[in-house]
Formats: C-alpha cells, sequence, structure tokens
C-alpha cells in the first residue's frame, strides 16, 4: 500500500470556498468537536453532549447551497461580523455560529437567545452562549461554544493538555462547563431540557506520538 492509499480521508468541505470567511463559518458549521466524547477523568456536576461528527455533517449538507452564495457575495456575512470590534478567536467563532443560526430557513433550530446573562439582584451569576429550541425533539437546548488549540505533553492524559496561555487546559475548560456554565435549569423563561458543549479548533499531538497513547476522547475522524 502506497503512503498516499495509507492517507486517511477527512470531511473538510471548507477548503473549497475561495472568500475566507466563508470558509471560517463552513469551518465552525461542518468541523468536527475536537472530542468524540467526554473524558472519563472528568468529574460530572451538571451532565452535558457533545453532537456526533454525522450531525455536523448533516447540517453542513443543509447550508452548503447558502455558502456558496456567500461565497459569491459575503456582504451580509461581513456586515455581520464587521459589529465585533473583539479580535479573539472564540467570539469571532462564536458569532459566526450566530450568524448561522439566524440563518434559520436552513436549519432545524430556533434561535431563543444569545448571550443570556443570568442576575440575581445585582449580581450576574453566569451567561449563556445559546439558547435554541430544537425543532426536531421539540427541546430547549442550551450550548456552550469554544474555538480551541491545545497541545499535548507529559503522558497525553486528560490533565496535560495546554493551550498557548498555560493557565487554559482542556481539564479547566471542561470543569468550567460541567461546574459553572451548565448550573442553569432554565432561562428567559424556558426550562433547559438539553446541554450541548461545541468544541472545536484543534489538537495538537507530538510526532512521536504512537496510536497506544492517544486518549480515547480524542475524535479520531478529523485531523
Amino acid at each position: 500500500m502506497s503512503e498516499a492509499d495509507s492517507t486517511p480521508l477527512f470531511f473538510e468541505p471548507w477548503i473549497q470556498f475561495k472568500t475566507p470567511i466563508v470558509r471560517q463559518l463552513a469551518f465552525c458549521i461542518s468541523s468536527p468537536n475536537i472530542l468524540s466524547q467526554k473524558p472519563h477523568e472528568l468529574v460530572i456536576k451538571n451532565n452535558f453532549e457533545l453532537h456526533d461528527d454525522h450531525h455536523w455533517q448533516e447540517l453542513y449538507q443543509s447550508y452548503e447551497a447558502r455558502l456558496f452564495q456567500l461565497d459569491d457575495d459575503p456582504s451580509p456575512l461581513i456586515e455581520f461580523i464587521a459589529r465585533l470590534k473583539s479580535t479573539r478567536l472564540g467570539l469571532r467563532f462564536e458569532n459566526l455560529l450566530w450568524f448561522w443560526l439566524l440563518d434559520q430557513d436552513f436549519h432545524h433550530y430556533q434561535l431563543l437567545g444569545h448571550s443570556i446573562q443570568i442576575i440575581n439582584g445585582a449580581v450576574t451569576i453566569g451567561e449563556l452562549d445559546f439558547l435554541v429550541l430544537n425543532q426536531r425533539s421539540n427541546e430547549i437546548e442550551h450550548w456552550e461554544v469554544a474555538l480551541k488549540y491545545y497541545l499535548a505533553e507529559c503522558d497525553f492524559s486528560f490533565p496535560h493538555w495546554y493551550g498557548l496561555n498555560r493557565t487554559d487546559t482542556l481539564k479547566r475548560k471542561l470543569n468550567h462547563f460541567t461546574q459553572k456554565q451548565f448550573q442553569f435549569d432554565q432561562a428567559l423563561n424556558y426550562p433547559i431540557q438539553q446541554r450541548f458543549v461545541i468544541l472545536k479548533g484543534q489538537l495538537y499531538l507530538p510526532l512521536h506520538a504512537t496510536t497506544e497513547q492517544i486518549p480515547h476522547w480524542l475524535n479520531s475522524h478529523r485531523r
């Protein structure tokens, strides 16, 4: 078998778009989560789920025609993102997903709220990224979204995945989701029935990594 024959095929449809902001939007929708499941070592306080790869592929297919329209005329997307003054990648990712959710004719979600602050008296105790109605299940879902880049060190175990800022670790991020972000049972007078983490970006392994060392929760259906 040649090296080319043994190269795995990945679902990466964003590379076909010529406009950078449209490629970014396509990546936000179609790329799978960097995790295929929650690490066993994560102590769950408030439970959440991860969408599987097929879910994102289906959503991309429903939106592909719209992406080609935007590739020809990206002005609606450019104008929408131009309102974001921050240069933080995570906020850009969140705003691209917001644009997509507002395009309601192309998916089965109804956006109920974005950046919803939960206030107790004069104190803000939390903020929800997205509250959506899943029109297939008829359930209210709370989504927390993040674009993250982590590098494996030591034995590649759960505590040893580091971001550009070494205080930003995968373990700390997932703990924040389960301990703080998903503590709420309702928002905007809607009961929260499902909770999802949308965690995209990239994980990096050292060149010497072997299959046996790669954690079970790493999504192998992506680079």
